[in-house]
């Protein structure tokens, strides 16, 4: 089962989740912005480079493209995970949720192509 690591909305938005293949993925959502990192938590070194460097699996500046992105996600992962918070910014619930039902960072990374792939009519 993965496991949710911290969480904050008051200092930045955002949550790192450990999923259950061991890669440790991060959900920052930031005014429009909504970026997710693979992240290295094998020393504080890595962690810091990892948070400015790691591998994206999905980055995007654009409020409308992470609101379609979002609606399709909620469609594939409609059930809140009842081991996560009841998060106040419905985005970052969103994106966690879906993060969450991942055995790994490429399967999160897959999954969040597919949604941000889908036309609006599909979710």
């Amino acid at each position: 089962m993965p496991t949710l690591l911290q969480w904050s909305e008051t200092t930045g938005c955002g949550a790192t989740i450990k999923l259950d293949g061991g890669d440790v993925v991060y959900v920052s959502v930031t005014g429009s912005r909504v970026t997710v990192r693979q992240w290295n938590l094998s020393s504080p070194m890595n962690v810091l480079i990892s948070r400015f460097f790691g591998p994206k699996l999905y980055d995007e500046k654009t409020a409308a493209r992470n609101a379609r992105t979002a609606a399709a996600l909620s469609v594939m992962h409609p059930d809140h995970e009842p081991a996560l918070p009841q998060f106040e910014n419905a985005v970052l619930a969103v994106f966690a949720n879906a993060i969450w039902h991942c055995g790994s960072a490429g399967e999160a990374r897959a999954m969040l192509a597919e949604a941000a792939a889908r036309e609006p009519d599909q979710t």
